[in-house]
């Protein structure tokens, strides 16, 4: 395990990165700003490839922006209206999409610096306690995230969750694959499966609407595979509210139980299985092009250079119960995983 200083501070804290590795030679760094993945270097016979995207100043991480490598929190996704009823109480949260909560608020996890509780070889465990009524969230909440690479070229990352009064909680992790590499290639050109049959709808406001959207017979069907690309040619009236690409809440068929989804890049044999225990995965394939963001190593991130995956609770699930009962009760443990297998 090696550490190193990032150069800045947030909220007065030293901001550290962490690169461990695994038997294989994986490398994976990671900071204690927003317990966010920095880089996946793969190795390979004419040379690494890092397969997440990032910023080159890693300062831009406190602003909105992309979010690159990032874990969300309290509530990864959509709440509309920012609020909800629970036992008969109204809890407001903070607004910052509209009306609406996105991404734990104003400033969500992505955005705090974590205690560093362990940094062993192969993994690093980071804390974060929230208290009550951080944007809006009762309870005070402690939150363990781990990021632990294993023999079997895994990144294995735990999330666990405790609170002292019962409370709105999704964790998700905001990583931008690119298996072409950092800057390179089209994520366009990538092959997506995920075993899933309905999406959460999504209505006229572009939030989640209460219903689910059967995919069969839509571009939003990913159960066989198939190459993005070829899905964006094809119109589709859920698609059109996300701009014409992908920005949906896919609910999982059976959490926990084999390979929930696949990316493969196309004329490789580059690819990573998704297995995870969470009840929903979003599905989110940006297009820079109207942005200037420079990436790591210098490089321009134009176009569809990058890919979201997020194993987490289903977008608004808090009223529509569909992918997902996120509220964790006073005192309960919730643990969470996702397992990213690389080949």
């Amino acid at each position: 395990m090696r550490m190193a200083d990032a150069g800045f501070e947030c909220d007065g804290i030293p901001v550290k990165n962490y690169t461990v590795g695994s038997e294989s030679g994986l490398r994976l760094t990671v900071s204690n700003l927003g317990a966010a993945a920095l880089s996946l270097i793969v190795p390979e016979s004419n040379g690494d490839r890092d397969i997440l995207l990032g910023f080159e100043d890693q300062r831009l991480q406190t602003t909105f922006g992309p979010m690159f490598g990032v874990t969300l929190g309290r509530y990864a996704g959509k709440v509309c209206g920012a609020s909800y009823i629970w036992n008969g109480k109204a809890v407001s949260l903070t607004p910052n999409r509209g009306a609406h909560h996105s991404h734990g608020g104003a400033r969500g996890f992505d955005k705090r610096v974590f205690q560093t509780e362990e940094a062993a070889p192969d993994h690093v465990t980071f804390l974060l306690k929230s208290p009550d009524g951080e944007e809006g969230y009762p309870g005070n909440l402690d939150l363990y995230v781990t990021y632990r690479l294993t023999g079997s070229d895994t990144l294995r990352i735990t999330y666990e969750t405790t609170c002292d009064q019962d409370t709105l909680v999704g964790i998700g992790n905001h990583l931008y694959w690119n298996l072409y590499g950092n800057g390179e290639g089209n994520a366009d050109l990538h092959r997506v499966r995920i075993a899933s049959d309905e999406t959460v709808r999504i209505g006229g406001d572009g939030y989640p609407d209460g219903e689910s959207y059967p995919v069969a017979g839509t571009p939003l069907d990913l159960r066989e595979g198939k190459l993005l690309r070829d899905c964006l040619k094809v119109a589709d009236p859920q698609m059109a509210l996300t701009g014409g690409s992908f920005d949906h809440d896919y609910v999982l068929k059976a959490p926990g139980k084999g390979i929930n989804a696949e990316i493969a890049a196309e004329g490789t044999d580059r690819r990573v299985e998704i297995r995870t225990d969470m009840p929903c995965l979003h599905f989110y394939l940006p297009d820079f092009k109207d942005m200037d963001y420079t990436g790591k190593g210098g490089k321009a991130y134009r176009g569809f250079i990058g890919l979201c995956l997020q194993p987490q609770c289903g977008g608004d699930s808090v009223h529509n119960h569909i992918a997902g009962e996120p509220i964790l009760a006073a005192g309960q443990k919730r643990v969470r995983s996702i397992e990213y297998r690389i080949f």
